[in-house]
């Protein structure tokens, strides 16, 4: 919350998987977490994930500059949204192209 107004934002947290991306002194461990959001509040996946201490790879403005120069993009991806629109409701999935290995069951 900024500023103490407006109410808390919610999110379901679930630890998927562990792994380790690099090789020799620029390997670093990573973890797989998918968030399900319970409230809209602006950048709470990413404020989450960084207060879990694994801010989003790539993330410049969560995971510091350093680490996000060293990625091609911010790796978080939507793989499912619903919303209403124009009193319809509308449900989109979209699942990962790539990291395999990181698949939930």
């Amino acid at each position: 919350r900024r500023g103490g107004g407006g109410a808390a934002a919610a999110a379901e947290t679930r630890f998927v998987g562990r792994g380790i991306v690099g090789h020799g002194e620029s390997k670093r461990p990573l973890r797989l977490i998918v968030f399900r959001p319970l409230t809209g509040k602006t950048h709470q996946l990413r404020v989450a994930a960084k207060s879990l201490g694994s801010p989003v790879l790539g993330d410049a403005a969560y995971a510091g500059k350093d680490a996000a120069a060293s990625e091609d993009r911010a790796y978080l991806h939507a793989a499912a949204l619903r919303f209403a629109l124009n009193g319809e409701v509308v449900a989109v999935t979209c699942k990962p192209t790539e990291g395999a290995e990181w698949r939930s069951p």
